[in-house]
């Protein structure tokens, strides 16, 4: 065997090796880094950061809100002026693939801000399928009325949600009682058909958006 002839075999066998190396790294599992409290806490109203502070309970249950929901997204919360009784509480909106914002009325208790917090994130969760809805609208494969009905069947479902994660939180924190928001959502979730009615605004402002691409 020549020195040549092991060269290329020493040569081979390390690209054999690193091959085998770069192959294990390709099957790892993906670490996916979710979104802390602490990371958030700079986004948040200095109220919220004192429930948050004050209340174990409801920190560990936005934790695993945040867990759960915000996958490998960056996430801020952006507070809004909310001048008309017709516009929501709160919102929600993705700024690229990565990012997403959630949006919080001022003028909010801070538990209605952390009913609305919640909610919104387990809303977010709709994003894919509220996009394919919208698309189907777009394309007159739905109506504009039936838009808005399937996006409210998608926010029911967030808001059922929402709910059975501040049960905890309910239990041990009798603030939480006297929180505008946290009523309309136990009401909501007690009746589908109710909170179509109490959605009402809603529905046609939804509505109202595909009417405006179609003129």
């Amino acid at each position: 065997m020549t020195t040549r002839t092991v060269s290329r075999m020493i040569v081979l066998l390390a690209m054999i090796i690193a091959g085998c190396a770069t192959q294990r790294a390709s099957k790892a599992p993906q670490v996916v880094k979710v979104v802390t409290v602490a990371e958030l806490l700079p986004t948040l109203s200095p109220a919220l950061r004192r429930l948050l502070d004050n209340s174990s309970e409801a920190r560990t249950v936005l934790s695993r809100a945040l867990a759960q929901t915000s996958g490998a997204r960056q996430l801020r919360v952006r507070y809004f002026y909310r001048g008309d009784s017709k516009e929501p509480w709160s919102d929600y909106f993705h700024y690229g693939p990565n990012v997403l914002y959630v949006g919080l009325a001022m003028s909010q208790t801070d538990w209605d801000e952390y009913v609305a917090l919640v909610f919104e994130l387990e809303n977010s969760l709709n994003s894919d399928q509220s996009h394919e809805l919208w698309a189907s609208a777009l394309r007159r494969e739905l109506s504009a009325s039936d838009y808005a009905s399937e996006l409210l069947k998608l926010e029911y479902a967030a808001l059922c949600r929402a709910n059975a994660r501040l049960e905890s939180v309910s239990a041990v924190e009798p603030q939480l009682a006297d929180s505008q928001r946290y009523h309309e959502m136990i009401k909501g979730t007690q009746s589908y058909n109710e909170f179509v009615e109490k959605s009402a605004i809603a529905h046609d402002n939804y509505a109202a958006r595909v009417s405006a691409t179609h003129r």
